[in-house]
């Protein structure tokens, strides 16, 4: 496990125009800390730079200004320091399940004896052990995004980053994955930084829920979750939060 710091970060995109160039600022002087085996939540309006976020985190995409760390190591690209899942499931589909999950243990040189049994362990987990031989195809959407979950925990990530993950899901399998994932954490005991714009998975499944302003912005809520778990999306305090979260990023919308 490791902290994971965003410190002073800057983020421009400058276009190209037919007289000059122009910049448009998405962040300028961010800064955010998630905390050894917390999990945090990102939400906020359309185009307040929360994908933005989670790729400068994941090494993807470079930022103008300031650092990132995992720990005290600086992200100047993707590591396995840090597991991905995206909202497109991204399986390779001419792998089964079993070696979509081992697939990115090859680099950290073990042997397929040691990947499958690696992979086994969190099949298990997210209650896919007989799904092994399936092939992406065969699977739900639910089904294949957990083997995605899985395939990130895997190389043992110090970090994990979710954009949006259950998005494309119907309300009942989201809802279904959400308490999954709630599971998953428990046990994986990773940093998790989850990008959402559903208030209430953001309420179920955080320990800290932080709010994104217009851009360019920052943080302009971080707010505590002090329910206890397993949560119950029904409770008078749940509601409560998803309440307060509601009027910030309320108050966030263009007029």
């Amino acid at each position: 496990m490791a902290e994971l710091h965003v410190q002073n970060v800057s983020k421009a995109y400058r276009s190209r125009r037919m007289f000059g160039s122009n910049s448009t600022v998405i962040f300028d002087d961010l800064n955010v800390t998630l905390k050894d085996a917390s999990f945090v939540s990102v939400i906020g309006p359309s185009g307040c730079g929360k994908s933005t976020l989670l790729n400068m985190a994941a090494g993807l995409e470079p930022i103008t200004g300031g650092d990132i760390l995992v720990g005290e190591s600086r992200v100047r690209g993707p590591g396995l320091d840090r597991g991905i899942v995206f909202q497109q499931y991204a399986l390779f589909p001419w792998l089964n399940v079993i070696d979509n999950v081992a697939f990115g243990l090859k680099s950290l040189g073990k042997s397929k004896e040691e990947r499958y049994g690696i992979a086994r362990r969190y099949l298990r987990m997210t209650g896919l052990a007989e799904h092994e031989t399936y092939f992406p195809a065969h699977l739900s959407g639910g089904m294949r995004q957990r083997v995605g979950i899985c395939r990130a925990l895997a190389i043992d990530p110090e970090v994990l980053l979710l954009d949006e993950p259950f998005g494309a899901l119907d309300a009942f399998t989201r809802e279904t994955m959400q308490n999954a994932l709630e599971e998953i954490c428990a046990k994986a005991r990773k940093t998790v930084m989850f990008i959402t714009h559903d208030i209430r998975e953001a309420v179920f499944l955080s320990d800290r829920v932080i709010v994104l302003g217009r851009a360019p912005g920052g943080v302009v809520m971080d707010l505590p979750i002090d329910l206890d778990r397993p949560r119950n999306r029904h409770d008078r305090e749940f509601a409560e939060y998803e309440a307060i979260l509601e009027k910030e990023i309320r108050n966030q919308m263009p007029l």
